[in-house]
């Protein structure tokens, strides 16, 4: 994540803050799964108050809005935690980057 600009915040979450706004994000595990959530939050001027969160479970489908279906879950072979790890890159690089610039373009219109 730190190639990407992003760095860690306590457990599984990673940010990067923009021209003072904050887009994060977070890996959440499913307790009755071998699998794992992944979210997007971006919080315009760092307000958590005025946040919007966007859970990638839709990107998991196979019918998924970038026609690319992501593997958020354990598998079990030699390459499991490097195999989760690209996932989650390419997750970021793909679905958070455009839609974090997305809000920030947002963010600076409104001012």
């Amino acid at each position: 994540m730190r190639t990407l600009g992003y760095t860690p915040q306590g457990t599984g979450a990673f940010v990067r803050a923009v021209d003072g706004h904050v887009c994060k994000v977070w890996l959440q595990k499913f307790r009755h799964q071998a699998a794992f959530r992944v979210a997007m939050t971006f919080e315009p001027d760092g307000d958590m108050n005025r946040s919007v969160t966007e859970f990638g479970d839709r990107w998991t489908y196979k019918d998924s809005p970038s026609g690319r279906k992501y593997m958020f879950h354990f598998l079990r072979s030699e390459d499991a935690a490097e195999f989760c790890i690209r996932e989650v890159e390419s997750f970021v690089s793909e679905v958070a980057s455009p839609w974090f610039e997305n809000h920030l373009a947002q963010a600076k219109r409104a001012t």
